[in-house]
């Protein structure tokens, strides 16, 4: 077999002894005598070698003696490496301690540089035999040391956990150790200890994804630790101990959701560059740090609460010059000399949030926060800005007077006392979002020519907005208390009005004066409009694709040129009459229509011509008779959901029948419903697959000639009369006949709760339980072990979430996204054999959820290749609580070891948002009441 040729890389470990040896002589170290003088001598002769590395590696393959000289030149090097790293961390150390060095550890290390020196001077006279070139930029650039190859395959352990006792004995020089995820790396303190004690030359160490929960506190026996990798494990607590890794750079702990606190002697680590921690760890942590401006080398500190006791004070950041990307600094109400803090200094900062706890009202809080604001100036080169909760009258002239030339993004959320904004020179201002400032009164008549996102809310004072507002793009305003008119532009493309009492027109006199072809001024894609009482009318010259009107007591027309060729989505909902209904336009673009708590309505008189119709949710018409008028719903020929729910006074479905490609029908809370239509009202729906009936108390039957046999869900709960005459399995009641063939039935009383507290298996992964009931495996995965399509880019956020009093989980929350992919698996032989199971997810839509006019597609693909699909409609589900989505049922048969697959899918073309997933359910299927 042929041996395999490894290159030999040196060159970043020749150029770190010479560093090594630098900083030592720079930072005058005291050296003992002799000591100093060879470790010159040493990085006199690596850097003759040095000029000719770049060609000795680059030739060495061509010439084995040449790549064996390498081999000599890296053993001896390495060895020069541990030495100078130890004595480097030694003489900081006592420097930092006591201020008196360990003479004899150094007289230790002048002999062993004196070897080394002897073996280098050696190595350097039989350099000559190669005939190598000198390169002219003297060797690699710091680049290529931080890029290239730093440690080959020889140096890099990828083990089992029954090896790792092994391997500490021996491979005591070992620098770099990995452990492939596939391993379960359950490491004792016993591995741990024995790894710590003999690995005193690890450079770098990685424990990530294990299940680790104590880490032992001889940890800091590893002295040249560089990079420490932590992150997904159980770990709650770090010992102090791991602040004495003088030379660590990088800490990682990400995805430790147990962590809550830092040691507290953070501090001494003043080498550490990258502490990597998830955002919402400084959230959910409130213990301060002591000493943090110790780390100036450090370059994410994303949160800093002030605190009045020295060593945590504002100044603590003055010298933390390299800081990178978020700083949010809270409880500045602690700060005294804010201007220590050295913000301006801090060109590396992308975003800064600046913060005070919410107080009383006090004068002396407005002037001192006026003073701390001033003195807290950033670099012109910021791009995000956030002021929380200030109390002063006035704004600092750093944010009014043009010295923010770069600012992007700017929040002022709790600025209760400003009551003039003037926002004129910030020129590249995109984004603007004002909340909570109950004295604003005026934002000054200017034009912001960037700004295309605004967002105003709980403003009680604002009357009026500039006119000049040409390129916003996203307007929201709500809870605007004294707003009467509001300035609309040719730009718009989402307009959202909540709460404005006082608001009565849309000021589109700029849109009458603009140059532009009015054909163009219909760019708008949504429009909300809720809770506004004294509007009339909507803006003349924008027809949305989706509109939203509730609340609107004084609306009565749709009269908007061209909507009827652009609407897609329309819902009404709170009006105390018909009139808006009669006035849904004819349109052959619209595919969603959402009828809602409308008064006095009985009938419907006229159902508007919409071809294109695909979803239909009537809800809440407590007045509803009859679905019938001028025309029936059979003319919407594209209808393939229909929803019914809260129509107490509705009795029957048409009897002329329902749409032909009907997919999904929903009737839920029709108290008075008695009939599903006459004989062929259902039958004939060959596509229907999905039908739900819920809390239809007088319903006793199903149509004469029954269902349609495409039908694959039928889901009944509430309806006692229509659960007594369907019966089940053993004990088969007169309906039975109708629903036998039905591949997934579920036939319930009500939602019970099944579940009780359970053992988990992993942090945030899967939940193990025994139902009361049956005695049965349980199990719940939650939304780390999903596989979510985008889940780890900006489409999707991941938030902790307490279950219970005392767990901890993720969840994963839709920020936005048009393809929607949620995939679960799990194998069949870890659930109880011989059992019914279902499957079911656990989200929630919070309340500006959007996007959910076409219902998702549930999907169960079994072992046997059999595939079962459901259409279930958000729209109408419950905002800001959890809900169940039934993915169907299965038997488990004893043997079987292949997985069972449930997914949610929506593949539209639209966006979506505002869907939170916890988690998936599987557990036995019960059909009555426990």
């Amino acid at each position: 077999m042929a041996e395999l040729i490894v290159s030999v890389v040196v060159v970043p470990i020749v150029e770190n002894v010479i560093s090594t040896i630098a900083s030592l002589i720079k930072e005058r170290v005291a050296l003992v005598q002799g000591l100093r003088t060879d470790a010159e001598k040493l990085s006199s002769r690596l850097t003759s070698i040095q000029a000719v590395l770049k060609e000795a590696e680059k030739t060495q393959l061509e010439n084995l003696l040449l790549r064996d000289w390498l081999a000599k030149l890296k053993n001896a090097t390495l060895y020069a490496e541990d030495v100078l790293d130890t004595l480097a961390t030694k003489a900081a150390l006592s420097n930092r301690r006591q201020a008196v060095h360990n003479i004899g550890h150094q007289q230790d290390a002048a002999l062993k540089i004196k070897e080394i020196l002897a073996r280098i001077d050696y190595i350097n006279e039989e350099k000559n035999q190669f005939d190598l070139k000198i390169e002219s930029d003297g060797g690699s650039s710091q680049e290529e040391s931080q890029t290239s190859g730093f440690v080959d395959t020889d140096d890099v352990c990828d083990v089992e956990q029954s090896v790792v006792l092994s391997i500490a004995e021996n491979s005591e020089n070992l620098r770099t150790l990995l452990f492939h995820r596939k391993y379960l790396k359950n490491f004792g303190d016993q591995v741990l200890e024995g790894l710590f004690h003999k690995l005193k030359y690890l450079r770098m160490l990685d424990l990530s994804n294990s299940t680790l929960s104590v880490l032992p506190s001889s940890i800091e026996e590893l002295k040249l630790l560089r990079y420490l990798n932590l992150s997904k494990t159980d770990i709650k607590v770090l010992p102090n101990s791991i602040c004495n890794l003088y030379n660590l750079q990088t800490l990682k702990l990400l995805g430790c959701l147990w962590l809550s606190k830092l040691p507290k002697d953070l501090g001494n680590l003043v080498n550490l560059r990258n502490l990597e921690l998830e955002d919402m760890f400084w959230f959910k942590s409130s213990t301060l740090l002591p000493r943090i401006g110790n780390l100036t080398g450090l370059q994410n500190l994303h949160a800093f609460q002030v605190g009045r006791k020295s060593g945590y004070g504002i100044e603590e950041l003055k010298n933390m010059a390299y800081l990178t990307g978020t700083l949010h600094i809270s409880k500045l109400e602690n700060a005294v000399n804010a201007g220590d803090a050295k913000l301006n200094e801090k060109k590396n900062l992308d975003k800064l949030v600046l913060e005070w706890s919410i107080r009383g009202v006090n004068p002396k809080d407005v002037s001192d926060d006026e003073k701390l604001l001033k003195d807290l100036q950033p670099h012109s080169i910021l791009t995000e800005l956030q002021i929380l909760n200030y109390m002063g009258n006035n704004f600092p002239n750093w944010i009014t007077s043009g010295q923010l030339q770069n600012l992007q993004t700017l929040t002022l959320n709790g600025c209760t006392g400003c009551r003039i904004l003037s926002l004129a020179q910030i020129p590249h201002l995109c984004i603007l979002n004002i909340k909570r400032m109950p004295e604003l009164e005026k934002w000054s008549d200017e034009t912001c020519l960037s700004l295309y996102r605004l967002k105003i809310s709980c403003c009680d004072k604002l009357s009026e907005l500039p006119q000049h507002l040409l390129n916003v793009e996203d307007m929201k305003i709500k809870k605007c208390f004294s707003l009467k008119s509001l300035p609309v532009t040719p730009s718009l493309k989402f307009l959202i009005l909540d709460d404005n009492p006082i608001l009565e027109d849309f000021n589109e006199q700029v849109v009458h004066n603009s140059t532009e072809p009015q054909s163009t001024l219909g760019d708008l894609l949504e429009m909300k409009i809720i809770n506004c009482p004294k509007l009339q009318a909507l803006p003349e010259f924008f027809a949305p694709q989706k509109l939203e009107i509730s609340g609107c007591e004084l609306m009565t027309g749709l009269a908007i040129p061209d909507l009827s060729q652009r609407l897609q989505h329309l819902a009404l909902n709170g009006c105390q009459d018909e009139t808006l209904v009669r006035a849904i336009p004819d349109s052959s673009s619209m595919y969603s229509l959402v009828i809602s708590n409308i008064s006095n309505l009985i009938s419907f008189t006229r159902w508007p011509n919409l071809p294109g119709l695909k979803a239909l949710y009537i809800s809440n018409c407590k007045d509803l008779v009859s679905l019938s008028g001028e025309g029936s719903l059979i003319s919407f020929s594209s209808l393939e959901l229909l929803s019914i729910r809260g129509c107490s006074k509705l009795e029957s479905l048409p009897d002329e029948g329902l749409p032909t490609e009907l997919k999904c029908l929903i009737i839920v809370s029709c108290s008075s419903l008695k009939s599903l239509g006459t004989k062929g009202a259902l039958k004939s729906l060959n596509s229907l697959k999905d039908l739900h009936i819920d809390d239809c108390p007088l319903l006793l039957s199903f149509p004469e000639d029954g269902l349609p046999t495409s039908l694959q869900h039928l889901h009944i709960q509430d309806c006692p009369s229509l659960t007594q005459q369907c019966g089940t399995e053993d004990a088969q009641g007169p309906e039975w006949p109708k629903i036998r063939n039905i591949p997934d039935r579920e036939i319930l009383i009500h939602i019970s709760q099944r579940r009780k507290l359970g053992i988990f298996h992993s942090i945030a992964v899967e939940k193990k339980w025994i139902d009361n009931k049956s005695g049965c495996h349980c199990f719940m995965l939650y939304s780390r072990s999903l596989y979510i399509t985008w889940g780890h880019s900006q489409y999707w956020t991941w938030n902790c979430f307490k279950e219970t009093s005392d767990d901890n989980i993720e969840v994963a929350k839709l920020s936005h996204v048009c393809w929607l992919d949620v995939r679960g698996k799990f194998r069949i032989s870890d659930l109880s054999p011989g059992i019914v199971y279902e499957v079911v997810y656990v989200v929630k839509l919070t309340k500006g959820a959007s996007g959910w006019e076409f219902p998702i597609t549930l999907r169960l693909s079994l072992p046997s290749g059999e595939v079962r699909d459901r259409q279930v409609s958000l729209l109408e589900k419950p905002r800001g609580k959890w809900i169940e989505l039934n993915v169907g049922n299965f038997l488990t048969r004893t043997g079987e070891t292949r997985e069972v697959c449930f997914d949610i899918y929506q593949h539209g073309g639209h966006w979506k948002t505002g869907l939170i997933i916890r988690g998936a359910i599987l557990r036995p299927q019960h059909h009555s009441t426990p």
